[in-house]
């Protein structure tokens, strides 16, 4: 018998017991679809977060109090931060909150944070501006009344978007104020991500008239550092937390992180996941194996006079063992297809409902190699796993199982 009649007759036995067949995959189909599910939602999820922080600039250093306290950095912190080596733009951020802002309709008013930003903020995020200009030197120096508003403030404001020159009021925790539009955003060029000050702040005002306002003159809540080599970034965080902890007399009081540090983290938390996920997928495909193992043993059994007859009729040992790990074979890289099928289908589904939680455009990837992997060892399982059968089958007299009943 040559292989080609082999492969065929596996397959005539795995089409004839379409049932058994199919409970046989059953564990090899739930083991190898969840793995490519979830792997597949997964790498959407990381593709998506990365896609995000890319919008950021990653070559700065998010600097910022352990204990979220407010208005600790002074504007001496800045500059001594300037000083250190690899340093190329500091940039203070202070901001406000519950910030009301009077609209057209003298009843209406609306509600949100407003950012103090330095003149050098495009150091941190590219500015594109649709009338009129951003933050100046100057307007910090001065403690200027002056503010930059997107084309939508703009609208609620004014009735319409080139609103520079124009004055509104804004009331705040600490008083009311008059600010002079100086510029408008171009909200649509901007290269911003979803948290960012160009997109979540009410209005920008200068950072020391943030600051003023915020009855905090001198200091800032936030410092943004621009450094000049990515690959230095955590020896720099290392400085400037050192710096800052010996200025304000306290011990690890101070948190120094870039976005190159974070993305390495979640890089590292989705490949530890990922390889959790492989290890439950190692125990899936065991239990689907042991169970093709066991089908595969009552098949043997129940197939003994059958391969008594083979054995008469001339076929060998070698025959029956592979006419059994074939069949093995064969339902386990069936069941291995499916699997990846309703993987690819489940991770469709699953990432749309993602999607819509995390309000994020999660696309599944599913590699083919992955595929192809997974339908491969899925093969072995069949393989590894029908040895055993075939080998129990193949030593049978076939004088004893000429007379099984």
């Amino acid at each position: 018998m040559n292989i080609i009649e082999i492969v065929s007759w596996a397959f005539n036995n795995v089409y004839s017991y379409k049932m058994r067949s199919l409970l046989t995959m059953l564990g090899i189909i739930i083991g190898i679809s969840s793995v490519i599910m979830i792997m597949g939602v997964g790498s959407g999820v990381q593709d998506a977060i990365f896609s995000e922080m890319d919008a950021f600039n990653m070559t700065n250093i998010e600097v910022m109090p352990r204990n979220g306290s407010s208005g600790i950095f002074t504007n001496e912190d800045v500059e001594v931060i300037g000083e250190l080596p690899n340093v190329e733009a500091v940039i203070p951020m202070t901001q406000l909150f519950n910030q009301r802002l009077q609209l057209r309709n003298s009843s209406d008013t609306k509600n949100g944070i407003a950012w103090g930003l330095s003149q050098n903020y495009h150091n941190v995020e590219v500015i594109n501006m649709a009338y009129g200009r951003f933050i100046s030197e100057q307007d910090v120096l001065n403690n200027a009344f002056v503010a930059v508003i997107t084309p939508e403030i703009s609208m609620d404001v004014f009735g319409y978007v080139n609103s520079v020159g124009e004055k509104f009021e804004v009331e705040g925790n600490n008083g009311r104020y008059s600010l002079t539009v100086i510029g408008i955003l171009d909200v649509e060029d901007n290269a911003i991500a979803a948290q960012t000050p160009l997109n979540t702040g009410l209005f920008i005002i200068p950072v020391s008239t943030a600051s003023y306002i915020a009855n905090k003159p001198g200091y800032v809540d936030h410092i943004s550092v621009s450094i000049e080599d990515p690959g230095q970034s955590t020896m720099t965080a290392t400085q400037i937390t050192n710096l800052l902890n010996m200025r304000h007399n306290k011990e690890d009081a101070f948190l120094a992180m870039s976005l190159t540090t974070v993305m390495d983290g979640l890089d590292a938390i989705f490949t530890g996941v990922t390889g959790f996920i492989a290890f439950v997928a190692a125990i899936s495909l065991f239990v689907g194996g042991v169970g093709v193992m066991n089908i595969m043993m009552v098949t043997v059994t129940e197939r003994t006079r059958e391969i008594g007859i083979r054995k008469s009729l001339g076929a060998t040992n070698n025959t029956i063992k592979l006419q059994f790990l074939f069949e093995s074979a064969i339902l386990t890289s069936i069941g291995g297809v499916i699997g990846v099928v309703l993987g690819v289908i489940g991770a469709l589904a699953l990432s749309s409902i993602v999607s819509s939680i995390m309000l994020m455009d999660i696309i599944p990837t599913v590699e083919a190699n992955v595929a192809i992997i997974a339908v491969a060892i899925s093969m072995l399982t069949g393989i590894v796993f029908g040895v055993y059968p075939a080998s129990k089958a193949a030593k049978l007299d076939p004088v004893e199982a000429l007379r099984f009943e």
